[in-house]
């Protein structure tokens, strides 16, 4: 994504506008991180709980190191897009919207890029951790399937959080909420 392509779906060319699509482009991220964090959370409650699930030692461990890791990616990403917003949390949309000002056409391409670039290890860890869990969890019962579901939702995720390596969809990621907006 050239910053003249931009102009097509950034339209007029201004640091509002540009936040608006930089929100976007950070909530796709951040709410699948997120999730995934909620169900590693319950994973270790239906563990707990319902002593016919079984997690072997090595799944647990892999589930906490999974739940910490999304902990500190979702940190990571958040000071990425928005930075010093624990001392502007109280500070209204415009004054973050500063951070974009004066316009540049190549910021967006550079911070799409450096977020696809965060995305890449992270994926690969969460994969790691992931197949791990999957493959040490055992069980049989009627609480086995909520616990599946969970386990296949955040490989879903970690798929759709893949997809963002690709320009084109990140690109149509923004054309279809630029025209949601209008």
């Amino acid at each position: 994504m050239a910053g003249k392509n931009i102009r097509s779906y950034l339209n007029p060319p201004d640091p509002e506008r540009f936040y608006e699509l930089c929100h976007v482009f950070s909530e796709e991220i951040m709410v699948r991180i997120l999730a995934m964090n909620d169900y590693c959370q319950l994973l270790k409650i239906y563990a707990r709980t319902f002593p016919d699930i079984t997690i072997t030692p090595t799944a647990a461990t892999h589930l906490e190191e999974f739940l910490t890791f999304t902990k500190e990616f979702h940190d990571a990403e958040l000071n990425f897009f928005f930075p010093d917003l624990a001392t502007v949390r109280t500070q209204n949309k415009l004054s973050r919207i500063q951070r974009w000002e004066p316009y540049d056409e190549s910021a967006w391409d550079v911070m799409v890029s450096q977020a696809v670039e965060m995305l890449k290890p992270f994926i690969a860890q969460a994969r790691k951790h992931h197949e791990i869990a999957v493959s040490e969890a055992v069980g049989e019962s009627q609480h086995w399937e909520p616990l599946r579901f969970r386990l296949d939702q955040i490989n879903t995720y970690l798929n759709e959080l893949a997809q963002f390596h690709d320009p084109q969809k990140v690109e149509s990621l923004f054309r279809f909420r630029s025209a949601q907006s209008e």
